[in-house]
């Protein structure tokens, strides 16, 4: 599972087999280890929510997800979800989780997991 944060932005992008396991256990996590520390990022599907939703709090992030869309977005070509949340401080946090593709152009990172890219084909 990839994690890119830029700003009031979290995306996560799962390859094939990440997106299998959240559908079999409606939950998956990742971690980055420092040397003080590591931050775990994790997705938690809930049947409390309708949309992606965020939390931060002891060195993980957990982003939520509608148990109701796990087998729509598991099994069929849908991409990803979005959803931009209001904070306290009056900007929104925008969250993104999407199917990692193979990448286009040449890349050093391993890629065979990863969801055919469908700009590929002609």
């Amino acid at each position: 599972m990839k994690l890119r944060i830029k700003g009031n932005s979290v995306r996560y992008r799962l390859s094939q087999s990440e997106v299998a396991q959240f559908n079999q256990n409606e939950y998956i996590e990742d971690c980055v280890d420092f040397l003080a520390g590591k931050l775990i990022y994790a997705l938690q599907a809930t049947k409390t929510i309708d949309s992606l939703q965020i939390d931060y709090s002891n060195n993980k992030i957990i982003m939520f997800f509608p148990s109701t869309e796990i087998e729509k977005w598991t099994t069929t070509e849908l991409v990803g979800y979005k959803n931009s949340i209001p904070l306290s401080n009056g900007s929104n946090m925008q969250l993104i989780l999407e199917k990692d593709f193979v990448c286009l152009d040449d890349v050093e990172e391993d890629q065979g997991d990863n969801f055919p890219n469908p700009k590929s084909k002609c």
